[in-house]
């Protein structure tokens, strides 16, 4: 394997660009109910894929054209879709789509929000926003300064003069890492 990557399910990523799947809560195999066997994502043969994340029942795809596809649970809008609909099969997310503009350099899925990375080094968040992981706010709690969910990509712009490097989304934060190593 080139890469792996696990949370509520578990990814490869093999020598050839080929993802591979498996898990219990795994929502976006091919086929339509979880396995604890690794199945192939078919359905994206043809695509040469970078990198992948597992966040806890979505993930992440890096495409080699910059693209980004998100698959799996959508309820707190993790996929980066304007609706909640989960999607069973590696959906384009519109912002890091062919026709969306941005190219993405690294993505990282969270247990409910995903982040990317794109090539002018912006951060760009979407899904729950619980606890301002999303860094859409000033950082201070005081009623619903931050949103909850970004349905869609946003840019954050608290760092829009700091060119990210690194990204990673955990359970309840977010980390970033900048150009000359700050965190």
């Amino acid at each position: 394997p080139r890469e792996v990557s696990a949370s509520g399910m578990s990814l490869v990523l093999d020598a050839e660009g080929a993802v591979w799947s498996w898990g219990p809560n795994f929502k976006g195999r091919d086929q339509s109910s979880p396995s604890g066997r690794p199945g192939l994502l078919g359905s994206i043969a043809s695509t040469r894929i970078l990198q992948i994340s597992a966040g806890r029942l979505h993930a992440l795809l890096l495409t080699s054209s910059g693209g980004v596809l998100a698959f799996g649970d959508n309820s707190g809008h993790e996929l980066g879709m304007r609706n909640r609909e989960s999607c069973a099969l590696p959906t384009a997310v519109g912002r890091f789509s062919s026709s969306g503009g941005c190219r993405a350099v690294e993505v990282s899925a969270g247990e409910n929000h995903s982040c990317a990375v794109d090539e002018t080094g912006a951060l760009w968040t979407w899904g729950s926003g619980i606890n301002g992981k999303l860094g859409h706010g000033d950082g201070r709690a005081r009623g619903n300064d931050w949103p909850v969910s970004a349905r869609v990509p946003k840019r954050v712009d608290a760092l829009a003069e700091v060119r990210i490097r690194h990204v990673c989304a955990a359970p309840r934060h977010t980390l970033a890492v900048s150009s000359d190593g700050r965190l």
